[in-house]
């Protein structure tokens, strides 16, 4: 009877790293494509020299994956512009004298295991090169 208890213990508690692991690699996979995704838009940026149509199609992908992205534009005059992609029908403008654009990307961290969910923020920039 003690060796059956035993075995039952010892495969829960094996169950459990098992589920616990597999949910921490799930949030590392999920945070990577995060890294991914706001890598890409950097570079997407930068190439198309802050084209309008390329700003507002990569912070709509982004709300379509599901993240917050919010873009602050800095302008040649010393202005800065900040748009936040909550839907589709967000635009950023005029982006004719943009020559760097701080993007920032918040994220859902989440190993459902352990039922948490915590709110992170990544942040880039993309660089003019006129």
């Amino acid at each position: 009877m003690q060796i059956i208890i035993k075995f039952f213990c010892g495969l829960f508690f094996l169950l459990a790293e098992a589920f616990a692991g597999i949910g921490m690699i799930t949030s590392s996979i999920d945070v990577r494509n995060v890294m991914d995704y706001q890598t890409a838009v950097v570079d997407e940026m930068e190439q198309s020299n802050f084209s309008p149509a390329v700003v507002d199609a990569c912070g709509r992908q982004g709300y379509k994956y599901g993240y917050t992205v919010n873009f602050v534009l800095y302008h040649d005059d010393g202005t800065t512009t900040s748009v936040t992609y909550t839907d589709d029908t967000v635009t950023a403008g005029d982006t004719s004298d943009v020559y760097l654009a701080q993007v920032t990307t918040d994220y859902n961290y989440q190993i459902k295991i352990f039922n948490s969910l915590v709110t992170h923020e990544l942040r880039n920039h993309a660089k003019s090169f006129r």
